[in-house]
């Protein structure tokens, strides 16, 4: 039976799967294809923007001599640059409809940060 849940639980977008947080992020990054109706120049630029930047982010969260404000705050900017580099291949239009789809999930991080006393 438990094989069975899991195999109608694959074929329902934004179902939980076994891999969790990375469908989810899969998921997002399908449907803002999809939304943003990008060319194919701009996907193999936005792939190539990511493939610049994942490294940057993955050696920055890995070192152990920044203190923690430290990270969140060279996070945050790598990020910043990540995302002016990708607004610079979108057309005005896109640019409105990715901001909106981010609009959507900051009341959820908002949340987030009052469960999380302190932060």
């Amino acid at each position: 039976m438990t094989s069975s849940l899991e195999a109608r639980a694959q074929k329902v977008p934004g179902a939980p799967t076994a891999n969790g947080a990375a469908d989810r992020q899969e998921d997002r990054k399908e449907r803002r294809k999809l939304d943003l109706d990008l060319s194919k120049d701009q996907k193999a630029k936005m792939k190539t923007i990511r493939a610049e930047y994942k490294p940057k982010i993955k050696a920055l969260r890995a070192d152990t001599t920044l203190t923690p404000k430290q990270k969140r705050e060279q996070l945050k900017a790598l990020m910043l640059d990540q995302r002016k580099a990708t607004n610079a291949i979108l057309t005005p239009e896109q640019r409105t409809k990715l901001a909106d789809s981010h609009k959507g999930g900051k009341h959820r991080t908002d949340g987030m940060k009052r469960l999380r006393p302190g932060k």
